[in-house]
């Protein structure tokens, strides 16, 4: 039997590297087929996988966040085909009718999902599933489909980007000196973090002081939302579309009231545009703590039967059954490629996890 403790060791440095051998993947694989417990092999072989894309682009536009980018368009073909290697491509609604006692789902089933409803989904991702005869769920924020403003955190990037000071005082991180315009990427993603965790309201009072206090006004530019028109030939053309709510706050940070507002709103607009059921639902940001049993409660109240997080997967197919509100999605992001996508839905970030639960009792710690 594998050591756990071992394999994880090594996947450790290996993560730190960003580098992954044939020999780092075959020992994921071994790791998790032959772990020994029940849940190891069940992982790989009674599990669905979803995977949770943003945008799919080659460059992102001047001065908007790069880390929404999950792929280029190459490497998102290249995805697909190591996924089409390991697993079983399912849709939306089989995942629907196994939930409701319908046919069971394949082994190692995979659902492709997209968040937020950028423009790039519409003319890069769509393109490329429907040649391959893919089905994806699009989970929308609906608000700036109608507006064609920026969401919030492209809008914050963009404002620090457009600052022509060298000295300002920002919201949330004081006085700062900015580096050239090329080389802000990682004051904006310090500031979105701060922002992130703020409740609701003072996120957007934070957002409008941050434009004044950088001097720029809103910038004018073309819409990188996709149109309700693209929207409805995405749905005629078999692919399905979720809520993801309007505005896209993290709905703890809210009032229930106004949370049930925001995911309420977001779903109406879809079923007034698109004109179908909307039974499906990702929540905005997705960790632990973004949402709870309310959340679900008004889910399931507003027709929804399937919602997802970012909690890491796969997930065993009886958790999707005992809590199908909270299913388990693999984040892709820009530096994945296919090698260590692979990794990831092999399960070693369960894998990980576990393997935190066990130190932290070799240790005498309570794990956080």
């Amino acid at each position: 039997m594998v050591s756990l403790r071992a394999v994880v060791g090594s996947w450790t440095d290996e993560t730190r590297r960003h580098r992954f051998s044939s020999s780092a993947k075959a020992r994921a694989r071994k790791a998790l087929g032959s772990i020994g417990s029940p849940f190891g092999k069940a992982l790989l072989r009674r599990s669905l996988t979803v995977v949770c894309y943003h945008r799919i682009v080659e460059h992102v536009e001047r001065g908007l966040f790069p880390e929404v980018a999950s792929a280029s368009p190459a490497m998102f073909e290249q995805h697909l085909d190591m996924m089409g290697e390991d697993h079983q491509f399912v849709t939306l609604a089989d995942v629907v009718a196994w939930l409701g006692g319908g046919a069971a789902l394949p082994s190692r089933a995979l659902l492709l999902t997209f968040d937020d409803g950028y423009r790039d989904n519409y003319e890069t991702a769509f393109p490329i599933l429907r040649a391959r005869g893919l089905s994806a769920t699009f989970f929308i924020a609906t608000g700036h489909m109608d507006t064609g403003e920026l969401l919030w955190w492209d809008m914050a990037s963009m404002l620090i980007s457009e600052a022509a000071a060298t000295v300002v005082d920002l919201p949330l991180l004081g006085t700062v000196t900015l580096p050239p315009p090329d080389e802000r990427t990682s004051l904006a993603r310090r500031w979105i973090s701060a922002a992130k965790v703020l409740p609701n309201t003072a996120r957007l009072e934070a957002l409008d002081s941050l434009a004044q206090s950088v001097s720029v006004a809103p910038p004018t530019r073309p819409s990188v939302a996709m149109s309700w028109d693209q929207a409805r030939e995405m749905a005629d053309a078999g692919m399905t579309l979720g809520g993801h709510t309007s505005t896209h706050p993290i709905l703890s940070r809210m009032t229930p009231t106004d949370a049930r507002r925001d995911i309420a709103d977001g779903l109406d607009r879809i079923r007034e545009e698109v004109g179908r059921a909307v039974v499906s639902f990702a929540y905005p940001n997705g960790e632990r703590g973004d949402f709870n049993r309310v959340h679900k409660q008004v889910l399931a109240d507003l027709g929804v039967v399937l919602a997802f997080s970012l909690v890491s997967g796969p997930a065993l197919l009886s958790e999707v059954g005992a809590d199908p509100y909270g299913v388990r999605r693999i984040y892709v992001g820009r530096g994945d490629d296919s090698d260590r996508l692979r990794l990831k839905l092999l399960g070693w970030s369960r894998v990980i996890e576990m393997a935190s639960r066990m130190r932290g009792a070799d240790d005498g710690q309570e794990n956080t």
